[in-house]
């Protein structure tokens, strides 16, 4: 059985099929809109929020709730191939053109459920191309 894996060890990387020009903003990969379910699980019991972004290294969650930088959020995404556990370290609070939120980043996940997720990431990718070549074409 794959054992938990911090992000920041090696993964693989999601490579869309094409090359497009991307902006990220001086992230490490480019943020795309989504609408991910989200049950941030807490002593207090769980709070339902909503992710409207993603990159391969993590998300924002809109919610008016406040943590500390640096804080560890444990979180299940409801993709749609079924429920993802990871931790997630907060990097951003305040509020953005999403809305106000928590921006994340990936601390802890299983390797199968880090490929889920950049399954996912990848598919939203290629979504995105396929946009850029009707618009661009």
């Amino acid at each position: 059985m794959d054992q938990p894996t911090r992000k920041s060890e090696a993964m693989p990387e999601a490579k869309p099929e094409g090359k497009m020009e991307v902006k990220t903003d001086g992230r490490r990969s480019r943020r795309l809109p989504t609408r991910i379910q989200v049950r941030w699980l807490r002593r207090s019991g769980s709070t339902e929020v909503v992710a409207t972004d993603i990159n391969r290294d993590g998300l924002f969650l809109c919610t008016k709730e406040n943590v500390p930088p640096g804080a560890l959020l444990q979180i299940a995404l409801e993709l749609p191939d079924g429920p993802l556990s990871m931790f997630v370290t907060a990097r951003f609070i305040g509020q953005t053109q999403s809305g106000r939120g928590i921006g994340v980043e990936i601390h802890l996940v299983s390797p199968p459920d880090y490929r889920r997720f950049l399954t996912y990431y990848a598919s939203l990718m290629k979504d995105e191309l396929k946009r850029s070549v009707v618009v661009n074409g």
